[in-house]
């Protein structure tokens, strides 16, 4: 599990209810932070709170948005060399689960909002 920190600009984009933050992300990767960017085309830039490794997604459809971020971010740690037992199912028993698409996400409000 792992939280998505949007701001209110993605927020009213993606329409899904807002929930609590996870007090400790079950990924290696922790919690996220989101944006709109109304670029031609839109994107949501999703930057990891930990590392601040950026993942641009196209927006549209905005409703699927935070649904498509898992398999980008695949993508963009493939395209860095990560191994991929650290991207994909089947890492080795015992550690800490690393894929950001391992079990539930929580969108929240960004943290400056609060």
């Amino acid at each position: 599990m792992y939280t998505i920190h949007a701001t209110k600009k993605l927020l009213d984009r993606v329409r899904h209810p807002v929930g609590e933050a996870t007090a400790a992300p079950s990924t290696a990767l922790g919690n996220w932070y989101a944006n709109a960017l109304f670029w031609k085309p839109q994107v949501a830039l999703f930057l990891n709170e930990s590392t601040l490794l950026p993942v641009l997604v196209p927006l549209a459809p905005a409703s699927s948005v935070t649904a498509r971020f898992p398999e980008q971010l695949a993508r963009v740690l493939d395209a860095l060399g990560v191994p991929g037992a650290f991207v994909r199912p089947g890492g080795r028993r015992g550690r800490k689960d690393h894929r950001a698409s391992s079990g539930e996400v929580r969108r929240g409000r960004s943290l400056a909002h609060r």
